[in-house]
């Protein structure tokens, strides 16, 4: 979507990833954000454990108002969903969709 429409609203992408080295599309992410002032990416590597995602969360004031979009593995979809319930945003604010890397 952000090759071919413009952000019409206040938009942060917390882009998740293993190793710093390697980030897929980040220089391109980072283009539209330069030239976007509604688009904001944050990088963030991260293993296993989504703590460092939490607490990056955790520092949004309005995130309760914030409809919030997941994209990834299941498990770590799952626990994002039920982190953020745990947090007070509501149910229909959260929005994923399933997928599983095939063997």
């Amino acid at each position: 979507m952000l090759r071919s429409h413009l952000v019409t609203q206040k938009t942060d992408l917390v882009y998740v990833h293993r190793e710093p080295e390697r980030v897929p599309y980040e220089a391109e992410l980072r283009a539209y954000a330069t030239d976007q002032a509604l688009f904001h990416v944050h990088s963030l590597t991260m293993e296993k454990d989504p703590t460092p995602l939490f607490t990056w969360l955790a520092s949004i004031d309005d995130l309760n108002e914030r409809q919030i979009y997941l994209c990834g593995p299941p498990l770590l979809v799952e626990k994002v969903t039920d982190w953020l319930q745990e947090q007070g945003v509501p149910e229909q604010q959260i929005h994923f969709e399933q997928f599983d890397f095939r063997p």
